[in-house]
């Protein structure tokens, strides 16, 4: 009997540990070119880059309600970006597992001095969050600082009812 609970436990362990390195496998290092590989990814086709931090309470509300839209909509068009140091790698996963983001294409800055990475987003953005883009179809972009309602990611996606 102890055998099999020493093998049921190794196969839980495994599992558990399996399920979170596929999930770590969403979140991709964010640099200087991964604006232009993200725009290319979506050639032709609408979404909302979405940049968020740890270090910002508005956020967690807008994860809340895009975690939500993701039940209702799973091919949802949003890219996460997280603006937290790379240090905060579980962290960042753990909060996107709680509000069930995990399979959205999820990056995180990468860089040492984040206001690089904020200039090749766009050059007249300061650092305040939450921020998102609202990409069309030919890429023209919109920008919205602030917590995005669940309104205007509907009306953005053209999904409104």
């Amino acid at each position: 009997m102890k055998k099999f609970r020493r093998n049921m436990l190794g196969v839980l362990s495994f599992s558990l540990l399996c399920s979170l390195a596929h999930a770590g496998q969403n979140l991709q290092t964010f640099t200087a070119e991964s604006l232009a590989q993200i725009e290319a990814q979506h050639e032709g086709q609408p979404f909302v880059l979405v940049l968020w931090s740890m270090h910002c309470a508005p956020c967690f509300a807008e994860l809340e309600m895009l975690g939500t839209e993701l039940q209702h909509q799973p091919d949802l068009p949003v890219v996460l970006v997280s603006t937290d140091d790379v240090s905060m790698r579980d962290d960042v996963l753990e909060l996107l597992a709680d509000y069930g983001l995990e399979k959205l294409p999820t990056w995180q800055f990468s860089e040492d001095i984040p206001e690089k990475l904020r200039y090749v987003i766009d050059q007249d953005w300061y650092g305040e969050l939450p921020r998102s883009y609202y990409y069309d179809a030919d890429h023209q972009r919109s920008s919205h600082s602030g917590t995005l309602s669940q309104e205007q990611l509907s009306t953005w996606l053209g999904t409104e009812g």
